[in-house]
């Protein structure tokens, strides 16, 4: 087995080996390949920021959002694109698209998973 840095060009064949294992691929960077130069796994290590997020549910809207975009702005400082996560009934999952964020999955069937969209 190689582990290998995950680049642009193999990404395509990262997505096709995980998608054909009926798995995902989010944010690579290595990937393993065996002896007969088949992908057979990746991962991804420090290639994403993270943001845990919670806000009272006794702030206003524009509080909430406000505390949101600053959260974001610290997270998109870090260099990595940040992700987000809510729960179903969050008052924040309706509305993240709005702030620039695309539903990425849903985790545990409870948690959505939002990455920002790249302009």
């Amino acid at each position: 087995m190689k582990i290998l840095p995950a680049t642009s060009a193999d990404l395509a064949r990262i997505v096709a080996a995980a998608a054909a294992d009926k798995h995902a691929v989010c944010f690579p960077t290595h990937f393993a390949e065996n002896d007969r130069g088949e992908v057979i796994g990746y991962f991804s290590v420090d290639a994403i920021c993270n943001v845990n997020f919670w806000s009272h549910s006794a702030n206003n809207k524009f509080e909430s959002i406000r505390l949101m975009k600053v959260s974001q702005a610290l997270a998109l400082a870090t260099g990595k694109p940040p992700v987000y996560y809510c729960t179903a009934e969050s008052p924040f999952t309706p509305v993240m698209p709005s702030l620039g964020f695309k539903l990425a999955g849903v985790l545990r069937g409870d948690t959505n998973v939002f990455f920002l969209n790249e302009k």
